[in-house]
This record gives C-alpha cells, structure tokens and sequence, in this order.
C-alpha cells in the first residue's frame, strides 16, 4: 500500500482509535521522518500519512512526558471509522503491533 507523508493537520477533537507498538526509529525507518508537531508540548513526533490518496492517518506520541521521545513505544494512531480495514492493512504491511483497536 502506498504512502506520503502530508501536512494536513490531526482532528485532536478525535478520540484514538487504537495503539500501536514499535520503536521510534522503526516508525522512522518504515515511514520516513515524523513531519508534524502541533507545539504545544503534549505531542513531540507526528506522522501524518496519506494512503493510496484517499485515506488519512496520524500516528504519534501523546502526553508521554516521562520518557524521551526515542524512548516511546506505544503510538496513538487516529483515522475515520469507514477506513479501518484499510488502515489495518496497512499497519499490518509494516509489522506494526497493534496494541488495541477500537472499530
């Protein structure tokens, strides 16, 4: 499944729709440098991601103040409901794990 990374800004006013596991640098390796950070403290990397030039997903850290950023490994991931299945797709192709998932 194609990616981009896109600067179209997160809906924070949505809940996670699920957790997923990996390492900074896996996140980096498989999807290229984080491109986003609202600035305001509660998020220190951002992926916003564009597949197959339909569908929008935001993985990043949130409020994990205890840790260094390259220290996280449990990533919030936001999408709209109706492209579940085609994120999950995708967070499969990557070996991401998926810690929950709310449909």
């Amino acid at each position: 499944m194609e990616h981009t990374l896109t600067q179209l800004p997160v809906d924070w006013s949505a809940q996670p729709k699920g957790y997923l596991t990996a390492t900074h640098d896996e996140l980096i390796s498989k999807l290229g440098q984080p491109n986003g950070n609202p600035g305001d403290g509660k998020v220190r990397s951002l992926w916003n991601i564009l597949l197959d030039d339909e569908v929008y997903v935001s993985i990043y850290d949130w409020k994990q103040y205890e840790k260094k950023v390259e220290d996280v490994t449990e990533w919030n991931i936001v999408f709209k409901q109706q492209d579940t299945k085609k994120v999950t797709n995708f967070i499969k192709d990557k070996n991401f794990n998926i810690i929950t998932w709310k449909y």
